[in-house]
């Protein structure tokens, strides 16, 4: 049996609600059993069907809706049969806990391909921003030029990790080349190349920059570590502006049933208390 295709066109008055005509077009496409959907989100919106070569446009607003992408955009056109999408203006594409802006957007919605000239994304635990990106469905990661990481959810964060090149795979890990960890606008820390696992138990970087009365601004890194044989640590490097520079490693060794052996040593040269105590700290 050959695919089955059905559409409706529903152009609807609301009359005693005052509403403008909207336009709905829906779909599905039963050998695939995905349904989808494109709806206008603007009074002026349009939604225009050429059923020979399968593209559906949009223009004035529009909101497109297959299995859980939804995509919003001021115009765009969605091709069934390849599953294309070309998204412009105010271009807004959610899937999963993920939140992608792009502008122009070219997505395809059966092999999540994606790439765009500018970006920023919103993910569960980061937003990322950058000039031009481009995915890989094999892999699947994403790729990014001119980039930048932060976990402040803001336009102008004030924590930030600029990249020339970022790579994100969701759930699995992000890096980049020619790191420099910016607290504010004044960098801090530079990586020729940074690694960051978004899983569990693993070898990663961590940073917490605020700020304190009797620490003042400050910038608190860990690198984390574990080894097969059971031996794991932390090494931290703090930045504080009115205490100066600490660091020190965290060790633990896990010796299974007979328990574990756990170190932890820390240098701090205070320089706001006794310039004469040990700055040593045993733990």
């Amino acid at each position: 049996m050959g695919k089955r295709l059905s559409i409706f066109l529903l152009f609807s008055f609301v009359l005693h609600s005052g509403l403008s005509p909207h336009f709905f077009l829906s779909a599905q496409e039963d050998s695939e059993k995905v349904d989808w959907s494109i709806i206008s989100s603007t009074p002026q919106g349009y939604v225009e069907v050429d059923p020979e070569t399968g593209v559906t446009r949009f223009g004035e607003g529009g909101i497109l809706q297959y299995d859980d992408i939804i995509l919003s955009a001021d115009e765009g056109s969605f091709n069934e049969k390849t599953g294309e999408v070309v998204a412009a203006g105010n271009v807004i594409l959610r899937r999963g806990g993920q939140v992608w802006y792009g502008d122009p957007l070219h997505y395809n919605v059966r092999t999540k391909e994606m790439k765009s000239d500018s970006f920023r994304a919103g993910m569960d635990v980061f937003y990322v921003k950058g000039d031009g990106m481009i995915s890989n469905p094999d892999q699947q990661t994403y790729s990014l030029t001119n980039a930048f990481l932060t976990s402040d959810n803001l336009a102008e964060p004030k924590f930030r990790i600029q990249t020339s090149s970022l790579t994100v795979a969701p759930g699995k890990y992000v890096s980049g080349r020619n790191a420099v960890v910016y607290m504010d606008k004044v960098p801090v820390m530079y990586f020729p190349y940074w690694k960051q696992s978004l899983g569990t138990n693993q070898n990663a970087f961590r940073f917490k920059p605020g700020f304190r009365s009797s620490y003042g601004a400050f910038l608190e890194t860990e690198y984390s570590w574990q080894s097969e044989e059971g031996l794991e640590g932390t090494f931290h490097t703090d930045l504080y502006s009115k205490k100066g520079v600490g660091f020190g490693p965290d060790l633990r060794m896990d010796f299974g049933e007979y328990g574990d052996v756990e170190l932890k040593t820390y240098y701090l040269n205070d320089r706001t208390t006794d310039p004469n105590p040990s700055p040593y700290v045993f733990a």
